[in-house]
């Protein structure tokens, strides 16, 4: 799987990541071992008023 090493390739202190395709938010999610999200929640995480 192209996937196969993501772990290994990642920083220590990734905790998060975005995709804009569902499929590969659960394939990344699943070979990562950290949870991926769709690209709009970083958006709006972004764009909130504080």
């Amino acid at each position: 799987s192209a996937l196969a090493e993501l772990k290994d390739c990642l920083p220590a202190d990734c905790n998060a990541g975005y995709s804009n395709s569902r499929t590969c938010e659960m394939g990344l999610s699943h070979r990562s071992g950290i949870s991926y999200q769709s690209i709009v929640y970083l958006v709006d995480r972004c764009t909130i008023n504080k």
